[in-house]
């Protein structure tokens, strides 16, 4: 069986190895791959997937960040008849109302609050892993 890959779009590097700490916490096989900026995610998806035909099977998108935010990159990826297929998580601290709003209307598959407290962030997240490791289909865009 082929690992689970989740592409983390996330600018703060602390964030990103926790993030991923979280993810792989559980012992299951996954590969997590880390990218800093929305400029970067995008190059990569229609570059390095282009190529070797093989998308993420999630990705998982920070809000605020310098230069193409996270809701930009959704916005881009929901626009792209081949990446619209890859769940796309928005992962943030804010609970603004615009916010989850905005993600909603730009078809993020869901909207995850970060916890400043490491149990429940490491919960939720091999919880949002496993939902979308046992979902074969992503949601239409």
């Amino acid at each position: 069986m082929r690992k689970f890959r989740i592409l983390l779009i996330e600018d703060n590097p602390d964030h990103a190895s926790l993030t991923a700490d979280c993810l792989q916490s559980d012992g299951e096989e996954v590969e997590v791959e880390c990218l800093a900026s929305g400029e970067e995610a995008l190059a990569f998806l229609t570059d390095r997937y282009a190529k070797a035909n093989e998308l993420p099977d999630l990705l998982l998108l920070d809000i605020n960040m310098p230069g193409m935010n996270g809701l930009d990159l959704l916005r881009h990826v929901k626009s792209d008849s081949k990446l619209r297929i890859i769940p796309a998580v928005m992962l943030s601290t804010s609970m603004s109302m615009r916010d989850i709003n905005e993600a909603k209307a730009n078809h993020a598959n869901s909207y995850v609050l970060k916890s400043s407290d490491f149990d429940s962030l490491e919960s939720a997240l091999l919880q949002l892993k496993r939902y979308w490791r046992e979902t074969d289909t992503a949601a239409p865009a």
